[in-house]
């Protein structure tokens, strides 16, 4: 979504489509710093200490860092501020008259201080609070199912993030409250893994109640069905992906042909979590901004981003479906500096008509695989 103006079973796991994509346990395999991660300043919550590199592959080569002027960056992000809170303050006239403005600002990044009110405005939280609701939820004595398998999951969420390194401690009782409540609210659709990473990184910028109605917004606006027992929408986007790939990075798509290696084998982990398991933490809020602006095409455009930058590497180190898949579920941590991974992104001139072409073949494709899956079944029945 751009600007913005309990049936009780067993969460699905990525694994159940994607088995390169999961940890030993079945669940979403962590990343080596447990999940997105600043491994230059530990002022983020994470350990300072930068990742060890994975002994099976050559190691990555490391990007040159940029100069810095300091002085310049700080009047940038001065600026961007009080653009930020200038619109805010007009919130309903500046969505719809400054359009462009505004996508050009978040491709820039949101200032950390404006940053929890612009993502909720941008996918239009007012819209959907409902004083009470939350405190309701979270009171509730329901108890379904459902919890339990949210249960095994609040210890893989940024373990190594001090706000959820304690077990029983603030951060995972919080955890623990916003996916209940939301298993509540939307009993149809209750929880699936992935939902933790995401209600995790809100939770870093905002209290319980806001990343509860934020993450509504996101499951309801932005990528409905990516969490559902199928996962249908996730894979219909992972076929667009691919014929995107076939269209905009040719050579890529044949190298991940030949590896027979399908997106849907590493874009689980990176579109169930938007990136917070495959990015260091900097570029996965810059990637939220950007994707809270231009709805799932952010995430599509990001994933064209990483295979665009990496495609050497890719080529001559990953000859294996298993290389090339390991490699992208703990892409390097070069990519620290976002500014250089989104002008890779914004390079690559997706055609909003194409994408929405691609999606359409894509659903295609999945009704005729559903229908040839089905008809043996009713047959039989």
């Amino acid at each position: 979504m751009p600007v913005a103006g309990s049936a009780q079973r067993t969460a699905p796991s990525a694994a159940s489509l994607a088995s390169a994509a999961s940890g030993a346990d079945g669940g979403l395999r962590p990343s080596a710093d447990g999940g997105a991660s600043d491994t230059s300043a530990s002022s983020a919550g994470f350990p300072a200490a930068a990742a060890p590199l994975r002994a099976s592959m050559p190691p990555p080569p490391v990007a040159r860092s940029r100069p810095v002027d300091d002085n310049a960056e700080r009047k940038r992000y001065r600026e961007l501020e009080a653009d930020w809170l200038s619109m805010l303050a007009n919130w309903g006239s500046a969505s719809t008259k400054r359009r462009t403005k505004i996508k050009k600002i978040c491709r820039l990044g949101i200032p950390d201080s404006v940053r929890p009110d612009a993502w909720a405005a941008l996918a239009g939280v007012d819209k959907l609070r409902e004083p009470g609701r939350y405190e309701a939820l979270v009171g509730s004595p329901e108890h379904p199912a459902i919890f339990e398998v949210i249960e095994r999951d609040i210890h893989r969420c940024y373990p190594n993030h001090m706000m959820f390194a304690t077990p029983g401690g603030e951060g995972q009782q919080n955890l623990r409250r916003v996916l209940r409540a939301y298993a509540l609210y939307h009993p149809e659709l209750g929880y699936c893994q992935g939902m933790g990473m995401i209600v995790g990184l809100l939770l870093m910028r905002m209290s319980p109640e806001d990343a509860f109605w934020l993450l509504v917004a996101i499951l309801k606006f932005y990528i409905p069905g990516y969490h559902s027992v199928n996962l249908y929408e996730l894979r219909v986007d992972a076929s667009a992906f691919e014929l995107a790939l076939q269209k905009y990075l040719k050579p890529i798509a044949r190298h991940m042909a030949k590896l027979d290696v399908s997106p849907l084998t590493y874009m689980t982990q990176w579109f169930l979590t938007l990136y917070t398991m495959a990015l260091p933490w900097k570029t996965v809020l810059r990637v939220w901004d950007m994707f809270f602006c231009d709805g799932p095409k952010a995430l599509l455009r990001v994933g064209m981003g990483i295979l665009s930058a990496k495609k050497n590497y890719l080529f001559k180190h990953c000859t294996t479906a298993s290389d090339a898949i390991g490699y992208l579920l703990e892409v390097p941590h070069e990519f620290d500096d976002a500014d250089a991974l989104l002008a890779i992104c914004l390079k690559i001139k997706i055609k909003h008509d194409d994408m929405d072409k691609f999606r359409e073949k894509a659903k295609r494709i999945h009704a005729s695989l559903d229908e040839s899956i089905n008809k043996p079944a009713a047959q039989t029945g």
